[in-house]
């Protein structure tokens, strides 16, 4: 578990910093741009599995 509370809270850390940077530093390269659209889409599939592995749907996981 404290793996887990480590690299959530690294991973915390790291978004809001890309957000900040994005809202101060709006010009990015084709290069920066698909380097970001990457690791949000690995980040976005792994949960996404974990997701499905462990019985979990979208509609559970949002308030209606």
């Amino acid at each position: 578990m404290a793996k887990l509370n480590t690299v959530l809270l690294e991973y915390a850390n790291c978004s809001r910093a890309l957000a900040d940077l994005l809202k101060d530093y709006p010009a990015l390269t084709a290069v920066d741009q698909l380097l970001i659209e990457n690791h949000l889409h690995v980040v976005e599939l792994a949960y996404s599995a974990w997701t499905r592995q462990h019985g979990f749907s979208e509609q559970e996981g949002s308030a209606e």
